[in-house]
């Protein structure tokens, strides 16, 4: 049974005296479900041969990120505005997408989300 297309990376290595060569690196794409193979031509006094589709599995997970804010106040007045500003990090790469901001009235148990800035209703604290 055929499985689906393979995609090769790297150059072809040439055995060492014990039978033994190593990849080029190669650097997954993206998070997911990976496996790796080696497919062996054969030679003069061999016949080609493969390793197995799913002997070598690899799991790649997301990379972490960091989400700091920093609010314009920490104090205003009944009817003035504040906005939050956002960085989020992560490693190896800077992180791409959306992000909801979101306030609680409640010291933090529970939070809604919010536009790109807020104004107070009601004099009390606010949690960003």
């Amino acid at each position: 049974m055929a499985g689906p297309p393979s995609l090769p990376f790297g150059a072809a290595k040439t055995l060492d005296s014990s039978g033994n060569a190593t990849s080029d690196a190669y650097t997954p794409s993206g998070a997911g479900n990976y496996n790796f193979r080696a497919v062996y031509a054969g030679a003069a006094y061999f016949a080609g041969s493969q390793s197995a589709d799913i002997a070598e599995p690899l799991v790649v997970a997301k990379a972490n990120s960091t989400t700091a804010t920093l609010l314009s106040a920490s104090s205003t007045t009944l009817g003035e505005s504040v906005t939050d500003a956002v960085t989020v990090t992560g490693s190896p790469t800077i992180p791409t997408g959306s992000v909801i901001f979101q306030i609680s009235t409640d010291g933090g148990t529970t939070f809604i989300a919010f536009g790109a800035s807020q104004t107070p209703k009601r004099q009390r604290s606010r949690y960003f």
